[in-house]
């Protein structure tokens, strides 16, 4: 014998089964941010299209879609598989996800790019398979407390429309296993003491078109087995 509550209870779920449906993405609209599910469980009925869930779809815009065969929970506003919504997507034996530690949140790609953040480690990391582009209208600011490393596998390249300072509280040093080249119309060294050193023996040569300047308020050597200047 059911009780007057189980027995409301159990209507509330047989209703429930209708609203709520776990099912598989069959097609996917970009332009509406919609997709189609099919109910395996339900001899494969295929739904009308289905709004997904966004964060915001106003001022503010997310833009998040599944793929075909993605296994998504739906909600629907009554009995059919008219009207309703794609509330989002969820793992389970035969999709497990890639990342499976507790401290780690991260979005990862098919083609193998990842934004992840491990809180534990204080970690954040962007790994992208093909190009990174970052514009903006205002400064870019980039600080940190220790060192700030820029490596290529090819080469770096820095271009301003205007002109170009580097600063530094303490050394600053240009180091090359081939050759350092600077070419400009007039090129002026300012410094209390300016040395010039030879440490391939090979010989020091200076080439320029234009004015050549250099000031010095105190000493100025040039050290090298040969030094050229024409």
């Amino acid at each position: 014998m059911y009780s007057g509550d189980d027995m409301e209870l159990n209507g509330l779920n047989e209703q429930m089964g209708e609203l709520i449906k776990a099912g598989i993405v069959s097609s996917v609209d970009p332009t509406n941010c919609s997709a189609r599910v099919v109910f395996p469980d339900r001899d494969d009925m295929v739904s009308a299209d289905l709004p997904i869930i966004q964060r915001n779809c106003g001022k503010n815009q997310d833009f998040s879609l599944p793929d075909v065969g993605d296994n998504v929970l739906c909600l629907f506003l009554g009995t059919g598989t008219e009207d309703g919504f794609i509330l989002g997507s969820f793992f389970n034996d035969q999709k497990k996800s890639q990342l499976t530690d507790p401290n780690v949140r991260g979005v990862i790609f098919s083609d193998g790019t990842k934004i992840v953040y491990d809180r534990e480690k204080k970690l954040f990391e962007i790994e992208a398979a093909g190009k990174v582009s970052v514009k903006t209208k205002e400064e870019i600011f980039v600080s940190s407390e220790k060192n700030i490393i820029a490596e290529s596998r090819e080469n770096v390249f820095a271009k301003a429309d205007k002109g170009v300072t580097v600063e530094a509280a303490q050394n600053l040093n240009l180091n090359s296993n081939v050759k350092v080249s600077i070419n400009a119309p007039a090129i002026a060294l300012n410094a209390a003491s300016i040395s010039f050193g030879d440490p391939t023996g090979k010989g020091c040569t200076g080439v320029c078109s234009g004015s050549f300047a250099l000031k010095s308020e105190s000493n100025m050597s040039f050290k090298a087995k040969r030094i050229d200047l024409g």
